[in-house]
């Protein structure tokens, strides 16, 4: 998949994604490039042959591009690369689906965000409690 700025003519971003076809094969319609884009996206298709993903891991990494990919994207001399690897894990712990996506660090924010449980304070000893003299 590659997105380019209809403005400028300039890419934006790139990705490839994998998925093991022996977990979709029971239902051709997911091999059809006419039902492209799928709406609701890759959880959706999964959806459709009983995957459900519980677990999306993003590794993401830097690394300066060669002139040629430079070019390609249209960067500045010494702008990186993002390269970003999601890994999707279903309902049973299985990697079912792993892509790939390339963006320029000039022109991507990344995003991250903590869900944090609260304390429960009726379970958690007191700072007074652990403190010996």
């Amino acid at each position: 998949c590659e997105l380019v700025d209809p403005a400028t003519g300039r890419r934006e971003a790139w990705s490839v994604s994998h998925i093991p076809e022996t977990y979709i094969h029971d239902n051709p319609a997911l091999f059809d490039p006419v039902n492209e884009p799928w709406p609701g996206g890759t959880q959706h298709q999964l959806s459709t042959v009983d995957i459900e993903i519980m677990t999306i891991i993003d590794q993401v990494t830097a690394h300066m591009p060669s002139t040629a990919v430079a070019q390609l994207w249209d960067l500045q001399p010494g702008v990186p690369m993002l390269r970003c690897r999601r890994i999707s894990l279903d309902q049973h712990g299985r990697r079912v689906e792993i892509s790939d996506a390339e963006y320029p660090a000039d022109r991507t924010r990344l995003d991250f965000v903590t869900p944090l449980t609260s304390w429960d304070t009726s379970e958690r000893p007191s700072v007074r409690a652990q403190t010996r003299r």
